[in-house]
Formats: C-alpha cells, structure tokens, sequence
C-alpha cells in the first residue's frame, strides 16, 4: 500500500487498512457479500475480489465505490492497470475477464481453461514474444471470446506483434492508453497460460505441474509457480520451457514471490522457502 500501511482481506467479508509498524487497525471496510480472498492495489484504486462472484472497486482519492458483476462463482484474483483504467479477474467459473473503470463494463472474457482459475497475472511493458516462439493453437481449448461482439477473425493469420487497435477495446481507449499487451493465468487444471490481451489468443499453454496451480510470479525473463503437487517450478517466460523444479514442501504452495536473485514459497505445510538463483 505504501511506506505505512498494508490492506488484508478476510473470510469474515471486510477490509481492513493497518499500520504495519505499529500493528494498529486504522480503518475497516464492508461491502461484499462473501469472503474477500484476493486484492490488488495500483495508485488510488484498491480491487477486491470475493466469493460472492463480484469484483469491488474502491477508489481512495474520491472515496466511490461500485462493483462488477460477471462472474458466475468465486473471484479468485483481481489485477489492476491504472494506466489503461482496467481491471483484470480471474474466477471459478474458469474465465478471466477484463473489465473498463469508467464505463464499469466487461470488455474482453477469455476462456480456455478447463479448471478453476485461480492467478491473472498482466506481463511487464517490456515483454515482448516472436512469432517463433508461439506454440500451435489449440482451437479446442485455447480459444477466447470477446463479451457482446464476435472474435476478429480478419487477423487470424498475424502474429502478436500485429499493434491492436483502440476499436477492439472500444472508443474510451482512442485517448488513452491501451491494456498491457500479455497476460498470464494459472489453474486447478494444473496449467499455465500465456495470452495476447489485445488478439484475445492464447498463446502458449504450459504442461509440468501434476496438480492445480496455486500460485504464479513473473518478470520479462522469468515465471515462477507453486502447485498443489508441493513443488516449484521456474519457466522460460518467452520459450515456455520448464528450466528448474524445486521440491522440499510436504505440501501445497499457495503463494511465491520473485527478485531479481532470489524466489520465496509458501506452503499449507507452514514453512517459507527461499531460494537463490
């Protein structure tokens, strides 16, 4: 949150802002129906994602709240990108939908995954993939599907360095800037997946894990992930290849987090790993 504070969710449904020097509970909010089992906070908006199937949005520099109805079951995570004015969920119901701020709309749902989906996770500005390193679509189950209008079918042959265009987004974007360009998600189907934002395709799915995927980090050069199999596995963002697997946990890791040297893991086992690269 900042220098001070840190925001938690909880099961109990509410919110709460807490100076973490002192331990001191500043300040609790209340809104959703179920509990709050994911948050994400960007400038001045804090995304809330719940098991009563909404995302909420709080916006602390004009103090409005509203919700974004969509999903059909849990809220897993929620991503905000302040810059474009979008939020990014992922869900139970197996999709992850992108969503506009101002007009408070969904503007792209991807669907592909066959288990719950349970980490949404935007790509660095600067990465960036060559057509080479794209795997073959899957047209069974790597597909997308943009929410009231057809998938654009007229680019099906170029690449993901085609530039999108404000129009597959909507008029709000003429003025502003776009989405990021790459996503990645994780889920219960014990997959990971890459995706273009702006062309809605899924383009790379990554095998390895035996059991659902908790937890996912990333940077341009490397994604990090946790599983339900009690191991850690460190990708080649770009190639999609698995290049080192950690074991130790006796069980599932539900949370990781990535440097520039070192990965940290957490596990319902309650120990935190380090490691150095």
């Amino acid at each position: 949150f900042d220098d001070t504070k840190i925001i938690s969710g909880s099961i109990d449904r509410s919110l709460k802002v807490w100076n973490w020097h002192t331990g001191e509970c500043l300040s609790t909010y209340t809104g959703h129906g179920g509990g709050v089992i994911g948050l994400h906070f960007d400038s001045a908006i804090l995304a809330s994602a719940s098991t009563d199937s909404t995302v909420k949005i709080w916006n602390f520099e004009d103090r409005s709240t509203f919700v974004l109805r969509g999903h059909t079951d849990w809220v897993n995570a929620v991503k905000v990108d302040s810059a474009s004015r979008t939020v990014f969920s992922s869900s139970d119901d197996c999709t992850i939908k992108l969503w506009d701020l101002d007009t408070k709309q969904c503007i792209k749902s991807f669907e592909g995954h066959v288990g719950q989906v349970q980490q949404v996770l935007p790509l660095p500005p600067e990465f960036d993939i060559e057509d080479t390193d794209i795997d073959e679509p899957d047209t069974g189950s790597s597909s997308a599907s943009p929410v009231s209008q057809p998938p654009d079918r007229s680019h099906g042959n170029e690449g993901p360095s085609t530039p999108a265009q404000p129009a597959n987004f909507g008029p709000a974007f003429a003025d502003r800037p776009l989405p990021p360009r790459y996503m990645l998600t994780s889920a219960l189907d014990s997959t990971i997946r890459l995706w273009d934002v702006h062309s809605q395709k899924c383009l790379r799915t990554c095998f390895g894990h035996v059991e659902g995927v908790w937890a996912l980090a990333a940077d341009t050069l490397r994604v990090v992930s946790g599983a339900e199999d009690r191991m850690v596995k460190v990708w080649d963002a770009r190639s999609g290849k698995c290049e080192r697997t950690f074991t130790g946990h006796a069980a599932a890791v539900t949370c990781v987090g990535l440097s520039d040297r070192m990965l940290c893991t957490g596990s319902e086992d309650c120990e935190v790993r380090m490691y150095s690269f």
